[in-house]
């Protein structure tokens, strides 16, 4: 697909799909660097679970959102990837998953 290519024109991708009714347009709203912390949290809850997971990998997150979207299934492996998530946070999702120290 063309959005990987470094290449890719992402700016103004947020104000073009962010309510456009198809869910994969929605996501290439988070890869605007001009998007911000509300627009990604409220793709967070998106009704596709795609774009939520999408907005879940974003460290632009707000982190009581990220913090949440931890315990949802849907969302936890994508949550748990954010680079935003703190130390503590990810010793947590680490001792959760079994992983030894």
């Amino acid at each position: 697909m063309a959005t990987g290519h470094p290449r890719f024109l992402s700016e103004g991708l947020a104000a073009r799909f962010a309510d456009h009714p198809d869910g994969s347009h929605r996501r290439l709203a988070v890869r605007d660097p001009a998007a911000g912390p509300d627009l990604i949290e409220r793709l967070s809850h998106d009704p596709d679970v795609r774009t939520r997971q999408e907005a879940a990998r974003d460290p632009r997150l707000p982190l009581p959102r990220l913090l949440d979207a931890l315990a949802e299934p849907e969302l936890a492996s994508s949550a748990g990837a954010n680079p935003a998530l703190p130390r503590a946070e990810m010793a947590g999702v680490m001792d959760e998953a079994g992983v030894p120290a």
